[in-house]
């Protein structure tokens, strides 16, 4: 069974990237919405493995998941969440962005520590590692059901007297 991953991101450019970076690197299905009732409508019945969120998530899109996902009760206990991190832009955008007839006019604008982002093969990695322990709570969760109630009772001595 594919992983199902939800992103609620109302950024286009972010969500784009993020989209790229799934059909690229990691085996999921993904659904994008801009809001949690437009992704919770778009799954419709179905459970995801990993729901990734915006940093700026509104407190009402955070209650909606949560609630939806307490609704589900064991079926949802696999599911993780993890917030996108400003993604670092492609290599290829930044040597664009230095070509043009003023470039050497420009001066280079200092780069702290944080200006850059988030590497997206490091968020690949933590993505797949993610929908790896969901998809493997997932499979013990059904072979846990699929046992009955997973706990053997035997009788004792003093039963098999009675």
């Amino acid at each position: 069974m594919t992983p199902l991953i939800l992103t609620v991101d109302g950024d286009r450019r972010q969500s784009a990237q993020v989209a790229a970076l799934v059909k690229a690197s990691i085996e999921a299905e993904m659904v994008q919405a801009a809001t949690a009732s437009e992704g919770l409508e778009t799954l419709g019945g179905r459970v995801p493995d990993l729901i990734l969120t915006s940093a700026l998530l509104s407190p009402k899109d955070d209650g909606l998941i949560a609630g939806h996902l307490r609704q589900l009760g064991r079926a949802a206990a696999h599911v993780q969440t993890l917030t996108i991190p400003m993604l670092r832009k492609g290599a290829q955008k930044k040597a664009k962005a230095q070509r043009g007839m003023l470039a050497a006019l420009r001066r280079e604008r200092p780069q702290g520590p944080g200006t850059e982002g988030c590497d997206p093969e490091v968020f690949a990695e933590q993505v797949r590692l993610y929908l790896s322990t969901a998809v493997e709570h997932r499979q013990q969760a059904s072979e846990f059901q699929g046992s009955g109630t997973g706990v053997s009772f035997e009788s004792t001595s003093a039963d098999r007297k009675s």
